[in-house]
């Protein structure tokens, strides 16, 4: 009886073991793992690779940002800036007055959680992209 009942448990332990794996892997990357309001982090390159699956969504990016007289926008790396690569970067309309700080950050690293648009290229066209309605934007600091 002890042994049987011991079997059980064990397979009981390795059914939920199972289903909890699975209901893991059954999450979408494009779901909001950490809440409903809440934007989650999506690579700045996988962004541009498939678009239309963000486009409008809350999401939190961690690029090199830019922020001039001319241009507002962030890049995957300082690389892709030097060399002009702007379909790799994502246009942002910054408003200057929310985040005054955003001068000061600029050339650097920053997170940034906003609304992706698709169909928004930014200033001529350039960019893979734009991020509109910014609500958070803070100096990057690698863990």
């Amino acid at each position: 009886m002890k042994t049987y009942c011991k079997s059980l448990l064990y397979t009981i332990l390795l059914l939920l073991l199972f289903l909890k794996t699975q209901a893991q892997d059954a999450i979408k990357y494009s779901e909001r793992p950490n809440g409903h309001n809440s934007p989650y982090r999506i690579p700045i390159n996988e962004i541009l690779a498939s678009p239309d699956e963000y486009e409008l969504t809350h999401i939190q990016v961690v690029g090199y940002l830019i922020s001039d007289k001319k241009v507002d926008a962030i890049y995957v790396n300082t690389v892709d800036f030097k060399n002009h690569q702007y379909k790799r970067g994502l246009w942002i309309h910054l408003n200057q007055l929310k985040f005054p700080q955003s001068s000061s950050l600029s050339k650097h690293y920053v997170i940034i959680d906003a609304i992706f648009d698709a169909n928004d290229h930014g200033h001529n066209n350039l960019w893979g992209g734009a991020l509109k309605s910014i609500t958070s934007l803070k100096l990057y600091h690698k863990k």
